[in-house]
């Protein structure tokens, strides 16, 4: 049983892989909610070839629907993440985040893989944002847009996102444009850390 509220203040606590899950599956669990990690979570189902189709993890928020609560990772492990979606924009564990605060995640082994806009935390990100102590080690990879963290990070003026003590470790492949170690594109953008 999830415990929590899901609100800024009393977060769901998410302490396994069904949990997570949950991440807009219902009108409960909504992408406008706040999640809090309380253990480490095992994500190597998504790594079997019958979960999605092969897919792998459903990145949470798309160009349509976008995430708009808070993920605080809290700094517990999820580890054995897969994505598998070669011809999909916006993917990573979070597809696309708006007016979102995404803190302290760690993933391990994770292995990411989009066409546009792919991070392994986030695929993309606008308005005002922020993204703070997040902690990767795997692969990366994409067309453009792609970061070891982040792939895209979008305000229209003065610095916006502030995106702080990220560290990736493994590889981030672009095929055409715009890659980096932490954050693909950034405009208006402030990293440090």
């Amino acid at each position: 049983m999830v415990s929590g509220s899901g609100t800024s203040g009393d977060p769901y606590i998410l302490s396994t892989f069904a949990e997570l899950e949950l991440i807009g599956s219902d009108a409960t669990y909504t992408l406008a909610k706040y999640y809090k990690l309380g253990a480490d979570i095992d994500a190597s189902p998504t790594q079997d070839a019958g979960y999605n189709g092969g897919a792998g993890w459903l990145p949470r928020g798309n160009a349509t629907t976008k995430f708009t609560g808070g993920f605080d990772g809290n700094n517990y492990t999820i580890s054995g993440l897969y994505i598998n979606r070669s011809t999909t924009n916006y993917v990573g564990l979070f597809g696309f985040i708006n007016t979102s605060n995404i803190k302290n995640v760690t993933l391990t082994t994770s292995n990411i893989i989009g066409q546009d806009y792919v991070g392994s935390v986030i695929g993309g990100t606008i308005d005002i944002n922020n993204a703070d102590n997040c902690n990767v080690s795997g692969t990366v990879t994409g067309r453009s847009y792609v970061g070891g963290i982040i792939g895209y990070s979008y305000h229209g003026g003065d610095p916006k996102h502030f995106h702080t003590n990220h560290d990736f470790t493994g590889t981030v492949t672009s095929t055409t444009s715009y890659v980096g170690g932490i954050i693909g594109y950034g405009r208006c953008t402030s990293i440090s850390g």
